[in-house]
């Protein structure tokens, strides 16, 4: 492994790093590459704090009706609204959707110490199961698309 200041670059790849067995290499390597983040600072230190969740649009639309109606000398208003929030959600089911840190992430602990080896290096296991994941849609019930429909009356 090489030591350096916060300025010099610490892994350049796999091999800079001493791993328990050929698969947690693979598979901490993989989880790397499939990160946007990770992969992009790669002999790098992670900054913090500089890891964040990908953001999220969300649009709602709010429709709304008045109707003035005369009761005797007066005018009485109504307003039928109906606010569909997260309405693009409605089109695609992961548009609106918020991502949060998957389980196969390991809580953002990718990697593990496991031992010092007989040359006095440190060895390495990683957390993350093969195929993981950074982020996974969390649908959620105030994630996905919803109807709101009210009735306003409106004193003079």
């Amino acid at each position: 492994v090489k030591y350096g200041t916060a300025k010099q670059t610490f892994i350049h790849t796999a091999n800079d790093i001493l791993f328990d067995s050929e698969g947690d290499k693979n598979s901490f390597m993989a989880f790397v590459a499939q990160d946007k983040y990770l992969s992009s600072h790669m002999g790098q230190y992670a900054g913090a704090y500089s890891f964040h969740a990908p953001m999220v649009h969300k649009f709602d639309l709010k429709v709304s009706q008045d109707f003035r109606i005369r009761i005797g000398n007066t005018y009485n208003t109504f307003q039928i609204n109906a606010d569909l929030m997260n309405f693009t959600n409605l089109f695609n089911d992961s548009w609106g959707v918020g991502r949060i840190l998957d389980d196969s992430a390991e809580s953002g602990q990718i990697l593990s110490f496991d031992r010092i080896n007989a040359q006095g290096q440190p060895v390495f296991k990683s957390t993350v199961a093969d195929g993981a994941k950074t982020w996974t849609l969390s649908h959620s019930a105030f994630q996905t698309w919803y109807l709101q429909i009210g009735l306003k009356y409106m004193f003079n």
